[in-house]
């Protein structure tokens, strides 16, 4: 049983000499909900030739709104056109969608009490084994305003110390803070939440993590803005005027 961080194993079996084991597994598997199969209720599938799917490629295909420069070869004092986008990420957008053996979704997130969509191919990024915290990176299109930002799904650790990285990012954003991502949205996602580790302690197993310290885990998905932020700046030192 693998359950994020958590491999629980049992004494071999033959099932071929003894299947009635695996029969059970099996029969007793297929009465389990998707979520609590780890199935993601806020993913839906985005067929080709749907509404979604036709947007994802027009914008793929969308040259007009591209930026001749990476963001670090961007000319002192150059002004952001609005809508814009660096030409690298449009193509590693088209490069995501135009695998058709990897399905579109359309991913929702909850913030602020309002759900952002966002549309997604291939991931970028795709953490592999079974260390890690299956840590996807998506080059996403946000619907609401037709723009390319970058977005994270990974599972991370509900420790009660342990602040989501969309709670850090955003007290940066508003102090200004230079040279860090903007933050556009971020949320957990619901019902999915690991048990291993309550099963290992309540078994008397070997943990790692102190009954007052839970270790749990939880999805979390949130996106960034692929675009710089014109206003960025260092925050103010103690004692510095405005505009120095």
């Amino acid at each position: 049983m693998d359950d994020v961080f958590t491999l629980l194993l049992m004494n071999a079996i033959h099932y071929y000499e003894n299947p009635e084991p695996l029969c059970d597994f099996l029969w007793r598997i297929s009465f389990v909900k998707h979520i609590a199969l780890g199935i993601d209720p806020t993913a839906t599938r985005v067929s080709p030739g749907s509404a979604n799917f036709l947007k994802m490629t027009a914008i793929a295909e969308d040259t007009t709104r591209d930026l001749p420069y990476h963001p670090g070869s961007l000319p002192p004092g150059y002004n952001l056109p609005d809508g814009s986008q660096f030409k690298y990420i449009r193509e590693m957008f088209a490069e995501s969608i135009g695998n058709r053996d990897w399905p579109c979704y359309k991913l929702e997130v909850m913030y602020n009490g309002k759900i952002h969509h966002f549309l997604v191919g291939k991931p970028c990024f795709l953490a592999r084994g079974l260390a890690g915290r299956g840590t996807c990176g998506y080059v996403a299109l946000d619907i609401a305003n037709d723009r390319l930002v970058w977005l994270k799904d990974t599972w991370r650790t509900s420790y009660l110390f342990a602040d989501r990285e969309g709670d850090i990012l955003q007290p940066l954003n508003e102090a200004g803070i230079d040279n860090i991502p903007t933050l556009v949205s971020h949320g957990d996602v619901p019902h999915q939440v690991t048990i291993a580790s309550n099963w290992t302690n309540s078994q008397g197993l070997a943990s790692a993590h102190s009954p007052r310290r839970p270790a749990w885990f939880s999805q979390s998905s949130h996106a960034l803005d692929s675009m710089p932020t014109p206003n960025a700046r260092k925050r103010k030192r103690e004692g510095e005027e405005d505009g120095a």
